[in-house]
């Protein structure tokens, strides 16, 4: 039996080691969980194609490069479980490869910061390093918090070394079961070499990176998907099989992506509106051409232009052309959301080719916790003619918990829980790297106060950073305020503040109704027609005959105040 094997990472049945019924070991080991997470991200990187191609262009690998590398990166999560302080929790199954077992033991670190220590420190920090060799000495950090913070937080400083002496919760026989297992792993993943990865661009793909990371090491931890195997089972054996799992898992938890559909036009989802004619806003998002990359397009119209089927119509353009795998509705409050995921539930089919993998995921997210839940068993209401109003599901794993919600094929919530995505709080990067995938859509922006703005500028930056496209809606939008939206939309693309500031300020039109599309070429403004009967005419009559009336009213107002 390989002697790695025998370090345990997860434990099955009682506390006295005996396995559950039926099962061939008392506990996984520490190299099975590792190859059961390297799996998951392997698999969902393969299964998410368009994905994967927008990730690996920043790492300026090919998407198989990419998906092989991550794989790799995400298996070393639990690299730090090969310290004696883990080992130390269970006295059955304390490892004799660690000598006799002490009759106590520090308890810090914790498994997760002892990967970046393992990581950062010599010998395998110098087998790291070579998957990363444009990289100097130190800057390879944000990959190392990346791998080790799947816990929802990155490893302080005071964990990048191991102490002189190991004190006391790591020595040689640690280290060489770890290295052994990083070469075991560096063996079936087959990871390739970032070689274009450099000190300016490591910070930024390490964000998505953590992301995935989270995400895989969730699933590879389900019991139900990925239980005890035999000890002496050939790990080439056990990776194949983990492969296999991990695609079931996926599949289970509504993570395999539905193809978009190939054409959606305005009569497929509004066949009144479209049955007068298409209003201007809604024909220019059918029309116009979108740019390579992540983009932002704001658009500003009037109330009851038809903007929400426009967005519909651009969104799935957006979704055909590669830029994400579903859509998430932000929107300015609880109500309003409400009413959206019930407008969205009649026509989300519409959004995607037929499958046979199951029906779009729906789901509703706002503070209301209890109606996100109960998104997991949406009902089907059916018309006295048969026809089925709304065909939506939620897979329950992505509907229990806020964080996931936004792996649903469409989501619709608050702007609040997208705003969660920014804020400082555990599991960040996991809802970062979720939204990636998704084409955020924020409606109603020009109700936003000062620090909304702010919220939203950051939100947009982080999006484009990773990968993400973006529809900003209002019913206007001040010059400042656009400009202020492409600068951070600019500036996640990877340009500096200045560059993002000059190239902002072509945002310089005043034509109303407008489209403004944000890309890694420029700003595109595109003017737009007001639609039929919108139009208004506003007549201005002055309080006072002359400037000099308004000069004496105010003279006559400070004497008052006197």
């Amino acid at each position: 039996m390989d002697r790695t094997l025998v370090f345990w990472g997860k434990t099955f049945g009682g506390a006295d080691g005996s396995p559950p019924p039926q099962s061939p070991a008392a506990y996984k080991p520490v190299l099975h969980h590792m190859l059961d997470v390297a799996a998951v991200a392997l698999t969902f990187l393969q299964s998410h194609p368009a994905r994967a191609e927008r990730e690996a262009a920043a790492f300026g690998l090919s998407t198989e490069e990419y998906a092989r590398l991550a794989s790799f990166f995400a298996g070393l999560h639990d690299l730090g479980k090969f310290t004696r302080n883990i080992q130390f929790k269970r006295a059955d199954l304390w490892p004799e490869a660690l000598g006799a077992r002490p009759v106590g033991i520090v308890r810090e670190p914790l498994h997760w910061q002892a990967t970046a220590a393992l990581l950062s420190s010599s010998p395998l920090n110098a087998d790291f390093r070579r998957y990363a060799p444009q990289l100097h000495a130190g800057a390879e950090y944000p990959l190392v918090a990346a791998i080790a913070g799947h816990h929802g937080r990155p490893p302080s400083d005071k964990y990048l070394k191991i102490p002189g002496g190991g004190g006391g919760w790591i020595d040689a026989a640690c280290i060489e079961a770890a290295r052994a297992a990083f070469s075991r792993l560096e063996g079936l993943a087959s990871p390739a070499y970032a070689t274009d990865l450099d000190d300016d661009s490591v910070a930024a793909v390490s964000w998505r990176l953590s992301g995935l990371i989270t995400l895989a090491d969730w699933i590879g931890s389900d019991a139900d998907h990925f239980g005890p195997a035999p000890l002496d089972i050939p790990l080439e054996v056990y990776w194949r099989e983990a492969q296999r799992c991990a695609a079931e898992a996926l599949t289970a938890k509504g993570l395999t992506p539905l193809k978009p559909a190939a054409r959606l036009r305005l009569a497929d989802f509004a066949p009144a509106a479209a049955a007068i004619a298409p209003r201007p806003m809604q024909g220019l998002a059918e029309t116009v051409a979108l740019g390579r990359g992540p983009q932002l397009v704001v658009i500003e119209d009037s109330t009851g232009s038809g903007k929400t089927e426009a967005v519909i119509l651009l969104a799935a353009r957006m979704m055909a052309a590669r830029l994400g795998e579903g859509l998430y509705i932000a929107l300015p409050t609880m109500a309003t959301a409400n009413a959206m995921h019930e407008r969205l539930g009649k026509i989300v089919k519409k959004l995607f080719a037929p499958s046979e993998s199951g029906e779009p995921s729906l789901i509703l997210s706002h503070g209301k916790a209890e109606l996100s839940r109960a998104m997991a068993a949406l009902r089907v209401n059916v018309t006295q003619d048969g026809e089925e109003t709304t065909a939506a599901s939620c897979n329950a794993w992505i509907a229990d918990d806020r964080r996931r919600a936004f792996f649903a094929d469409v989501g619709v919530g608050t702007i609040d829980q997208a705003f969660l995505a920014v804020l400082p709080k555990k599991h960040l990067t996991l809802r970062q790297y979720a939204l990636a995938g998704r084409i955020l859509i924020v409606d109603e922006a020009h109700c936003f106060d000062a620090y909304m703005k702010e919220e939203l500028s950051a939100l947009l930056r982080l999006h484009a950073m990773n990968g993400g496209s973006a529809i900003v809606l209002s019913a206007t939008l001040s010059q400042k305020a656009r400009r202020k939206t492409a600068e951070a939309f600019f500036n996640g693309l990877g340009q500096s503040k200045k560059q993002s500031l000059k190239q902002a300020r072509a945002c310089v039109s005043v034509a109303y109704p407008l489209m403004t599309c944000v890309d890694a070429s420029g700003v595109r403004e595109l003017e737009s027609p007001l639609a039929e009967g919108l139009a208004r005419s506003v007549r201005i009559v002055r309080g006072v005959p002359g400037d000099h009336s308004v000069v004496d009213c105010r003279v006559l107002r400070d004497v008052g105040r006197l």
